[in-house]
């Protein structure tokens, strides 16, 4: 498993450092910016990409055809994946609440503390959504999927962008945010066994 979390971590830094610079980008006009919450979401729907281009790439040099000559399992091959997008996801989280250290606008960091259980779900939710139908029928194919969760992702970006953000989640319960952070891993959770499941059962 070491391995493969250093081959994936390996390729990573070689092949998908634009992934990476475009999220440096995008938190640095988030925090020089007017905080549109755009800039804040979309970098962790980018870090979705990043364990997709390494299946794709895995895909196109037959590299998960040979792995299967390998001691590793298949649970290990998606296990493998599924932590590199949540390390990565987590590093994103970091590096927006270092940003917002430096911001200094009123109101703004407890807002984005408020936002935080909000953006740890939706890193969570959008990959557990795709990852099983790449698994399933490969990167090619489940990049219509990742479209679609852009579209939606993005579109309650900036409905939530026009609305009072700090209100709406302020009228909520105090345990209710934590608690959709607990639904959304528990729905990770789910979607790795099910992906875990579905690679098992493709043939190769």
């Amino acid at each position: 498993m070491k391995g493969l979390l250093l081959k994936d971590t390996y390729m990573t830094v070689r092949l998908c450092r634009m992934f990476l610079l475009l999220d440096v980008v995008f938190l640095g006009v988030w925090m020089f910016g007017n905080g549109d919450l755009f800039f804040l979401t979309y970098p962790c729907l980018l870090t979705t990409m990043v364990p997709m281009t390494l299946i794709s790439y895995d895909e196109r040099e037959k590299w998960d055809v040979f792995a299967a000559t390998l001691p590793y399992s298949r649970a290990q091959i998606v296990s493998c994946k599924y932590l590199i997008g949540l390390c990565l996801s987590v590093l994103i989280l970091a590096v927006a609440a270092v940003g917002q250290i430096f911001r200094r606008t009123p109101g703004g960091t407890a807002e984005f503390l408020t936002m935080l259980p909000v953006l740890l779900s939706a890193c969570l939710l959008a990959p557990a959504v795709l990852y099983p139908f790449v698994f399933r029928f490969g990167a090619e194919k489940g990049r219509v999927v990742y479209y679609v969760v852009i579209a939606v992702v993005c579109g309650g970006s900036m409905v939530l962008q026009n609305m009072e953000v700090a209100s709406l989640l302020g009228s909520l319960s105090v345990g209710s945010l934590p608690a959709g952070v607990l639904i959304a891993a528990a729905v990770y959770a789910v979607s790795w066994l099910l992906s875990i499941r579905l690679y098992a059962k493709r043939e190769l």
